[in-house]
């Protein structure tokens, strides 16, 4: 649940390890946003709950596919646009090669133990292209936003995308339901409820 999850957080950072870091990937954009700070504008809640874990006392890094390249901190926060020649609305069956490079070297980024958050369950091919590039103490969870179960021919790729991943966050347990159903979410991957907002 969320509050195991928060207790988690609490632990890695007094654990001796120092404070935990979050690297945050986002891979579609809109077509419209021409800079980095209109995109932020538009997409408020991925600065705002990078913000928040800052105050947490957690790193946080941004990993934002885009049209142009980027790296700024703000707000404690370091951003990092990439670019590649992929659409805007990433297909689930592709992959961004540069934002797995960007990935890697934001986990690797300093003293402070990874966690991978990777938005949207229609990026499972990403995170598990991520989480075969990263040692097994990196966490990689992969957040839902609102997003369908996809028909035939994503389902058996995401089924076996999802087993590679460490767990899925959902605002509630009944919101996984369709995807349980569909077969494409295995029992044995935890399921952490996070109120979204």
């Amino acid at each position: 649940t969320f509050r195991h999850h928060t207790e988690s957080t609490r632990c890695a950072k007094t654990d001796g390890r120092g404070t935990m870091h979050v690297v945050l990937v986002n891979l579609c954009y809109p077509t419209d946003a021409a800079t980095a700070d209109e995109l932020l504008v538009r997409f408020h809640n991925l600065g705002g709950w990078a913000e928040a874990l800052v105050a947490e006392g957690a790193a946080a890094t941004v990993v934002q596919r885009f049209h142009r390249e980027y790296s700024f901190e703000r707000a404690g926060v370091r951003y990092r646009f990439v670019g590649d020649r992929l659409p805007a609305d990433l297909p689930w069956w592709r992959r961004s090669r540069p934002v797995e490079h960007a990935v890697l070297e934001a986990s690797f980024d300093g003293a402070e133990p990874a966690t991978v958050h990777v938005n949207g369950l229609a990026y499972g091919l990403q995170a598990r292209a991520i989480r075969r590039r990263l040692p097994r103490a990196v966490p990689v969870l992969v957040q839902h936003h609102a997003e369908g179960p996809p028909g035939w021919p994503a389902r058996p790729l995401l089924r076996r995308a999802f087993r590679a991943v460490d767990g899925v966050m959902f605002t509630s347990g009944e919101m996984a339901l369709p995807w349980r159903h569909a077969g494409l979410l295995p029992t044995s991957v935890p399921l952490i409820e996070v109120v979204e907002g």
